[in-house]
């Protein structure tokens, strides 16, 4: 039985979820790391910055609002840093959309809540999206 390649690639794939909700946080990344993924994680738009800039990250997951720099404020840092890096972003079912999209949001994956990880997993692993290494 031939194996897939592209299971390899999302093997290898490092996540970083970002959230400053520690139960939730917790949740997202025991669930990728059950699936085989490495994934890490940070509580503010800050920590994700600042993990960028020291470690590779193919995708980051930013749920809910962020303490400090919100996450239509850390998206662009970040995609101004690696802009190949994928941003899959959940947000509260009544919130408000962006008012002004900038170049780099525009690029994003959006969710609304309540979202089952298993959505996020499949935008991970969409035909074509195979992610690329954000740094070293």
């Amino acid at each position: 039985m031939a194996l897939d390649p592209r299971q390899h690639l999302l093997e290898d794939t490092r996540i970083l979820v970002v959230d400053d909700l520690s139960e939730r946080r917790g949740r997202t990344v025991e669930y990728f790391r059950k699936r085989g993924y490495e994934a890490l994680a940070a509580r503010s738009g800050v920590e994700a910055i600042a993990h960028i800039i020291q470690h590779r990250v193919d995708v980051i997951i930013i749920q809910g609002p962020l303490p400090g720099l919100s996450s239509y404020d850390t998206i662009p840092i970040l995609k101004k840093i690696h802009p190949n890096l994928r941003v899959l972003l959940t947000l509260p079912e009544d919130a408000e959309p962006e008012p002004r999209p900038t170049e780099h949001t525009d690029f994003i994956h959006c969710f609304l809540e309540p979202i089952r990880l298993e959505e996020l997993e499949r935008a991970i692993r969409m035909p074509g999206a195979a992610p690329r290494a954000a740094s070293p």
